[in-house]
């Protein structure tokens, strides 16, 4: 689709432009606004992807996830689809991936996240979030086909869609396989 085109070329040169200092402090702020929601409360495991140098950042949300003891799960992608693997420390080693993403190492110790029994956040990354929850992703599809494959067997979970402050616009274009989240949380809304 050309406007979704357009719109991710418009997000990734404001990204390019915004200073490194920013992407920590709206991350900080983002993760305050989410501690103090009722999906935090009722959490039990967080599902939440690795920001990269140019993404709010998301450690703050998995620091205090971790310290708080829930379970904390990363995304890898593998055949073309994103498997999750427990995170357990701030020090478990990490691999750098085909796109430039941190991902966990695979094995015993770092199991798949196989069930969705509990309580679960599923923190997305995107370009851009509609004021109604629609998201516009980097092109490849992976969390679409993450979300469907969970929707199918009906696994409950809540998805909220995590960004920058300018990075939430009033409405995306959106396809029928686009998944829509259930929030969106920035440096200083959560709506």
């Amino acid at each position: 689709m050309f406007e979704k085109k357009l719109l991710r070329s418009r997000i990734k040169k404001l990204l390019e432009n915004t200073a490194k200092e920013d992407f920590l402090s709206q991350g900080e702020k983002a993760a305050a606004l989410l501690s103090s929601s009722p999906y935090w409360a009722e959490a039990k495991s967080i599902l939440i992807f690795m920001s990269l140098t140019n993404e709010i950042n998301t450690n703050p949300i998995i620091k205090m996830a971790l310290e708080e003891g829930r379970k904390v799960y990363i995304p890898r992608q593998e055949n073309g689809k994103l498997n999750f693997y427990h995170y357990a420390s701030i020090d478990d080693p990490l691999l750098i991936g085909e796109y430039g993403i941190k991902e966990p190492y695979t094995g015993e110790r770092y199991k798949a996240q196989k069930q969705n029994k509990e309580n679960t956040l599923i923190i997305t990354p995107g370009l851009a979030f509609g004021s109604k929850g629609e998201r516009l992703g980097r092109g490849k599809g992976y969390y679409d086909i993450f979300f469907n494959e969970l929707d199918s067997k009906e696994k409950k979970y809540i998805a909220i869609g995590m960004c920058m402050d300018f990075q939430l616009i009033d409405s995306i274009p959106t396809e029928e396989h686009d998944k829509k989240m259930d929030a969106v949380l920035t440096g200083s809304v959560f709506i």
